[in-house]
């Protein structure tokens, strides 16, 4: 297997000052239809180029194209962020987290939509049961198989719909390592576990962290475990 850097990025978590920023900097650029979101990630594009694999955590649903846009608590943001994401160089988005049925099923696939036309893959979250149980693996330009795995450890008291229970993927080690099994089988190389989970703004895992890394680990099916979500740096 060649060498391969996978790059791992925490939330993007779009509050309304970041689209208001964006806004601001469309006026200025002239870049993109209403935002550009190009200049708040410019020192790190480089980054996102030199990585065979770049993975970003989309934590919030996007709103439909007329908007409206909102922010904290219940998410909806602008949908043209998705292609501003694939130009910037992200090349997958995980997608399970607190905020993922903020807008409810709809607005859960409709978000993956437009990741979908944006051309970015994503997982953790899904709009059929087929779609949850096919492993999602994507292929460097030198041939090496990865996939992401993980879940969320609650969505802010938000239920599934009635039968869609399988829509969101949760913190729990037997389903994170049967994903990950599944995705051995169907050919990855490298199968990596996020977590979206921890107290906000504590820089130490809590017992739910802890717990399930540590079944992960054990049960020798992933190469790296990570996180986000508390906002902070916490050990590996």
């Amino acid at each position: 297997m060649a060498d391969t850097t996978v790059l791992l990025a925490g939330d993007l978590l779009w509050h309304n000052s970041l689209w208001f920023s964006a806004a601001d900097d469309r006026a200025r650029t002239g870049n993109g239809e209403e935002f550009d979101f190009l200049p708040m990630f410019e020192h790190i594009m480089p980054l996102l180029d030199e990585a065979d694999l770049s993975v970003c955590h989309g934590e919030v649903p996007f709103a439909p194209e007329s908007g409206p846009y909102t922010g904290y608590p219940l998410f909806a943001a602008p949908p043209e962020i998705a292609g501003q994401l694939a130009a910037m160089g992200w090349d997958m988005c995980t997608t399970s987290s607190n905020h993922s049925l903020d807008q409810g099923f709809d607005g859960l696939t409709h978000t993956l939509d437009v990741y979908r036309e944006a051309g970015i893959p994503t997982t953790g979250t899904w709009a059929t049961e087929e779609a949850r149980n096919t492993p999602v693996i994507v292929t460097t330009d030198e041939g090496v198989k990865v996939s992401i795995v993980g879940g969320t450890y609650g969505t802010n008291g938000i239920p599934a719909p009635q039968g869609k229970e399988w829509s969101v993927a949760m913190l729990d080690a037997e389903d994170i390592i049967a994903r990950a099994e599944a995705a051995r089988e169907a050919g990855a190389d490298i199968v990596i576990a996020h977590m979206h989970g921890g107290d906000e703004y504590v820089t130490q895992p809590n017992a739910q962290q802890t717990s399930v890394a540590e079944q992960i680990v054990a049960s020798g099916t992933v190469d790296l475990v990570y996180g986000q979500h508390v906002h902070v740096v916490q050990p590996w």
